[in-house]
């Protein structure tokens, strides 16, 4: 999802406005903040709010969760070439741009079958590409044959509005020995007592 920020004439640099992009990340594992995965590769984030996507998240027998989102969610899949992907980005943001959450099934209500609030963190970035390739290789998503995540643009759910975002999800081969976190936050908090 696209954000625009305009700056005042003159401020601009040219004497016209300007138009600030800004990428988009959900964030529900090692990449939020508190995490030494965020300072490694989210460090110069723009702007960090709490928000959800509607799927199932999972813990993983590596310790870390893999998230599972409605197949009619996913808007797109990442390409091998990060700009690809910027402009794919771009090109579904303008196409939906930055809404009040509808009703509906891609709004806040949920959509049909067994899926659950996933709650994480929405981040934006001023420019993402050069950081897409370093955190594809963290999540190991390349190669994709045997990969335990792939990368989707998905929408986002935070302050009342639908953002579209890029999140990283269990790929194909990574959902045996799952066990389900109802509570939708990783990490777990323990119950006291």
């Amino acid at each position: 999802m696209e954000r625009q920020t305009t700056a005042r004439a003159g401020e601009a640099g040219m004497g016209k406005a300007a138009t600030k992009t800004f990428f988009k990340l959900f964030a529900y594992g090692s990449l939020k903040r508190g995490f030494p995965a965020h300072d490694r590769f989210c460090r110069g984030v723009v702007d960090v709010r709490e928000a959800f996507v509607w799927g199932r998240l999972y813990l993983h027998a590596s310790g870390y969760p893999l998230l599972h989102v409605p197949p009619r969610s996913i808007l797109a899949e990442s390409r091998a070439d990060p700009l690809e992907d910027e402009a794919l980005f771009l090109g579904l943001s303008q196409k939906f741009g930055e809404q009040s959450s509808p009703k509906g099934f891609l709004g806040e209500d949920s959509p049909p079958g067994f899926w659950s609030c996933v709650y994480g963190e929405l981040m934006s970035f001023d420019g993402l590409r050069h950081r897409l390739r370093l955190m594809d290789d963290y999540e190991g998503i390349w190669p994709a044959k045997g990969a335990l995540y792939r990368r989707v643009i998905v929408p986002v759910f935070a302050q009342g509005k639908r953002e579209l975002a890029w999140v990283y999800v269990g790929a194909g081969e990574a959902w045996e020995n799952l066990l389900w976190i109802k509570e939708g936050r990783w990490p777990v908090e323990k119950q006291k007592g």
